[in-house]
């Protein structure tokens, strides 16, 4: 039954990864400015500025890859417009109540980002979102951009601390076209339609020489809830590290001795749901890994002893990542933490071993070893950082102590003893996932 889920996780993880949605376009290079490029384009549904521009010439073709500052502009067919400028943003502007600053003055300053175009004209609007905060910025001849944020604050008010609403965009599109009555009339909500309306209002009767601008298909709004879906590889060092509880002639050879085996390879799928604000995301995976030690033989005395705990493990994972951005080109870093479940999937029935005395003439003597993992339901943490479809983790977990008895071979005196030992499970994993299919 396992093997039948984790075969079904990997088809559909294939059948998404096809599914990657690549639409008719045309792309400008920054190298060859003079040159439009036919291509199909992977539509990521940006809200936030685009990080990656992936293209192919056709279907199947290779993929080609660039940083936004290596694209003048491009375009989806009949649809959304993005072009390469330096325009002034307010990344200090808040909508989410658990951020909020106390004070309601911009802090614009000059990014060069893509930006979507809604209107081009004699105004032109654009738009971005950072952090879920939508973000338009209004440029007409003779006059400098005006950037327009969604924003909230703090205030305190007889004591008390209120949200207060900082947008203050009707005023400041009053001021920016107050030679232009159509224009000031014009202003609605602080939606994409709205805000296209007052630039087309000026474009088509204050404008010189007038003329509407041309629209382009408008920024789609973030969905409430998006996810990540991809593979993940990397490797774990595991140790279950036994301890002698007393230390005499008696103690064995098994004192210190590591039964976790070391460094492993680790593997799988992932996927992240992501609420509304994509500071938080539910995250599950199911990744496949080794424990324990492969078949070693060695001589202790007149013993031989070996050691036979390898096990293929199953580790299904479910917890919570929190992000919050570094401010470049779409970097986050993350924490995380959340429950483990290892299932084994090999090596149940005779697993984890170690016999003394394999030899001709040597009686066998036969001790279990614990369980090379960390058994039960317990918690892990991990740290990571994001950038576009990568994402790099480092994650671990510790078991509490836990005692067993042993058989073992006094190297001294040459005699079986059964000692009590302690032992703490724990592992490190360092791991790169890439996104097969997501949607910001």
């Amino acid at each position: 039954m396992k093997k039948i889920v984790l075969l079904s996780l990997l088809l559909l993880a294939a059948h998404l990864g096809r599914a990657q949605i690549f639409r008719p376009g045309w792309v400008v290079l920054a190298a060859t400015p003079t040159d439009t490029l036919r291509a199909e384009i992977e539509d990521n549904a940006w809200d936030a500025p685009p990080t990656e521009v992936r293209l192919r010439a056709a279907a199947g073709a290779d993929i080609q890859r660039f940083a936004p500052a290596q694209v003048r502009a491009f375009r989806l067919r009949g649809g959304r417009f993005f072009r390469y400028e330096t325009l002034p943003l307010d990344r200090t502007a808040q909508t989410n109540a658990n951020g909020l600053p106390r004070d309601n003055a911009p802090k614009n300053q000059p990014e060069a980002f893509l930006a979507e175009v809604l209107v081009d004209g004699p105004a032109t609007l654009y738009y971005t979102s950072f952090d879920g905060v939508r973000h338009y910025v209004m440029v007409r001849a003779g006059r400098p951009p005006l950037p327009l944020a969604d924003r909230r604050y703090i205030s305190e008010r007889e004591g008390r601390q209120l949200i207060m609403d900082g947008n203050n965009y009707r005023a400041e599109l009053e001021v920016y076209f107050g030679d232009c009555p159509a224009a000031t009339q014009a202003i609605g909500s602080f939606e994409p339609a709205a805000l296209v309306a007052v630039a087309q209002a000026y474009n088509r009767t204050c404008a010189t020489p007038a003329r509407a601008g041309l629209t382009y298909g408008q920024s789609a709004r973030r969905a409430p809830i998006g996810f990540a879906l991809g593979l993940v590889l990397g490797g774990r060092y595991a140790s279950g590290t036994l301890q002698a509880i007393e230390t005499n002639a008696t103690t064995t050879d098994l004192n210190g001795f590591n039964f976790g085996g070391g460094v492993h390879p680790v593997g799988g799928l992932e996927a992240d749901v992501f609420a509304g604000g994509r500071r938080l995301s539910l995250h599950a995976a199911g990744l496949l890994t080794t424990i324990g030690r492969a078949d070693e033989t060695t001589t202790i005395g007149v013993f031989a002893r070996r050691v036979a705990n390898r096990a293929t493990l199953l580790e299904l994972r479910l917890g919570l990542r929190f992000y919050t951005s570094t401010g470049r080109g779409g970097q986050r870093l993350f924490g995380g933490t959340g429950l483990t479940l290892p299932q084994l999937l090999t090596g149940r029935d005779d697993l984890p071993v170690l016999i003394y005395g394999n030899g001709p003439g040597q009686s066998s003597f036969v001790t279990y070893l614990p369980d090379a993992y960390p058994i039960g339901l317990l918690p892990y943490l991990e740290l990571g950082i994001q950038q576009g479809r990568f994402t790099f983790a480092l994650d671990g977990r510790v078991q509490r102590a836990q005692t067993t008895r042993l058989l073992g071979y006094n190297q001294t005196l040459r005699f079986l003893t059964i000692n009590d030992y302690t032992y703490r499970s724990w592992y490190l994993s360092a791991t790169v996932g890439v996104a097969l299919a997501r949607r910001q």
